[in-house]
This record gives structure tokens, C-alpha cells and sequence, in this order.
């Protein structure tokens, strides 16, 4: 029925030819957005450590006070297994943050991952999923006894 091929193929099928966009477009747009450095990366170098989970529970005050934070978020094992069903990957950063600005800077990289995630996904890269690192802010106290009421961008 169709043939895909590659991120700067066309799709081919009942839905005649779509010229997809290429990721470095996505990476262009990031920057745009704000963000410091917006790079295609290969799933195959990204690194996941077990040491991660702990730090979150024995350095940060976070843990298990918000949805997006261990011990609610994936496990190393579920996220190594996701990142791997992946070709390719865009890493995005905001550099120099200033404590003082660190909340409001992780809001804004969430909201540019989440609008990044659906304009990719749209486009026709329908295994798009945006990862943000650090606590979700969108809610004064997050409720972990209820869905989360920010899904899209959290």
C-alpha cells in the first residue's frame, strides 16, 4: 500500500505523494523559539543511567511530587527500550539558566517541546514524542492522585 522511506523521502499511498519536512527544519525551528541548541541526534548515543532515578530520589525534592518525577515517570529500562525504536532524534537546550529563572525557563522548553511534538507529528512523523527533563510547573501543586490536567504540554 505505501512505501516511506526515510525522513526526507515522500510518503507514498492512497493519500498520493506528501513531501515530508526534513528534522533539520524542526531543529531550525527550535532555535527560533528561543531555545540554545536544537540537534538531530541518533537514539544509538543517547546514554540513559539507572544513577539518574536515584539522584531524583535522594537529591531533589521533587520526588514523587510531581507526575513528570520518579517515581511516576519511566523507568531507565522503559526509556532505553522507547528511545530505541527511534531512527533518529532531536536533542533541544536552554543554556546558562540562572536559578533564579530555572522555573520559568523549564516551562518554556516544555511548551516549545509539546508544540515542537504535535507540528512534527501532524506533518506526518506519527511516532513523535517530546521528553522534557525536571518537574512539571504548569500546576501550582501537582495532584499525583489525578491525571495529570496539563497532558499535552507536561
Amino acid at each position: 500500500m505505501g512505501d516511506v522511506r526515510g525522513r526526507r523521502g515522500r510518503i507514498k499511498g492512497d493519500f498520493g505523494e506528501n513531501t515530508m519536512l526534513t528534522l533539520d527544519t524542526y531543529a531550525e525551528k527550535a532555535k527560533s523559539l528561543g531555545l540554545s541548541k536544537a540537534e538531530i541526534i541518533a537514539p544509538e548515543n543517547v546514554v540513559v543511567g539507572n544513577w539518574v532515578r536515584l539522584k531524583c530520589q535522594y537529591g531533589c525534592g521533587g520526588y514523587g511530587e510531581y507526575l513528570t518525577c520518579p517515581p511516576y515517570s519511566p523507568t531507565p529500562d522503559y526509556t532505553k527500550k522507547m528511545i530505541g525504536e527511534y531512527s533518529k532524534g532531536l536533542l533541544m537546550q536552554i543554556e546558562n539558566i540562572s536559578l533564579t529563572d530555572r522555573p520559568g525557563q523549564g516551562s518554556k522548553l516544555r511548551k516549545i517541546v509539546a508544540d515542537l511534538e504535535r507540528e512534527i507529528f501532524l506533518d506526518g512523523y506519527y511516532k513523535a514524542f517530546g521528553m522534557a527533563s525536571g518537574p512539571c510547573r504548569f500546576c501550582k501543586a501537582c495532584d499525583t492522585n489525578e491525571p495529570c490536567k496539563h497532558p499535552y504540554k507536561a
